[in-house]
């Protein structure tokens, strides 16, 4: 099974005191994660006896080259680009027992690095007739959001149409340095995946970190902060939140 490295990891190594993280070829670093070590002074270091055979996905020696990564398509995978069974084709491509998640998340890094946005995608969802959904979480793409401000990093997507769930709506919002001011007129609950979310109301700045909660009441103004980045997901009442 391979193993990813992401920017909250290398965060976290660093708070830690950690100046070197040990890699091997089943070690996958996504490329914020490289980014986030050049300007943390953290590096990765190859675990040459943990190294099996085999064709390497992602790897860096103590020196820091580059490192060799199998191609993968642009653009969404699976069901989400309308193309069954591509997830499916390139795991088995770059091999090791890697999963659809981890090709899924490397792919959006890998775009995001490069300024490039991937082509609008409904989740994969199974439907039951009782009403009843499951949203497939591999298959979110979060789409740009704008907040009036050039420059801001915000993407986001509702899970659900509103026919699906009329009455409270649900999706997950990524930033990244950005801020923006925001009026709902909606109740919302913010839970933060990873990074840093800021909330500011009446100059006061409340700082939540993975695994914190916001709620936010209808009629608040707010001010959405993001120092570095941060996945969050969100629930809101009524589910027509945009339109309100």
């Amino acid at each position: 099974m391979k193993k990813l490295i992401t920017a909250s990891d290398v965060q976290k190594a660093a708070a830690g005191g950690q100046k070197q993280l040990t890699v091997d070829s089943h070690t996958l670093i996504t490329p914020a994660a490289r980014d986030t070590a050049r300007e943390l002074g953290v590096q990765f270091v190859e675990d040459v006896a943990a190294t099996a055979p085999g064709p390497a996905v992602a790897r860096e020696d103590a020196a820091g080259s580059a490192p060799s990564i199998q191609p993968v398509p642009p653009g969404p995978t699976g069901a989400a680009a309308g193309q069954p069974g591509l997830v499916e084709q390139v795991c088995h491509k770059v091999g090791g027992g890697i999963d659809v998640q981890l090709v899924a998340q490397v792919v959006k890094e890998v775009l995001a690095q490069l300024g490039m946005q991937a082509v609008p995608a409904v989740p994969l969802v199974e439907r039951d007739p009782s009403g009843i959904r499951l949203v497939r979480g591999n298959t979110v793409v979060c789409q740009p959001f704008d907040t009036g401000k050039p420059g801001d990093r915000v993407a986001l997507v509702d899970l659900l149409p509103l026919k699906e769930s009329p009455r409270m709506a649900a999706g997950f919002m990524t930033m990244e340095k950005s801020s923006f001011d925001w009026e709902l007129r909606y109740d919302e609950y913010d839970y933060i995946i990873e990074g840093t979310l800021e909330i500011t109301v009446d100059g006061r700045t409340y700082t939540g970190r993975a695994g914190d909660v916001f709620y936010i009441p209808r009629g608040s103004k707010i001010t959405f902060g993001c120092p570095d980045r941060v996945k969050f997901f969100y629930v809101t009442y009524p589910a027509n939140w945009q339109e309100v």
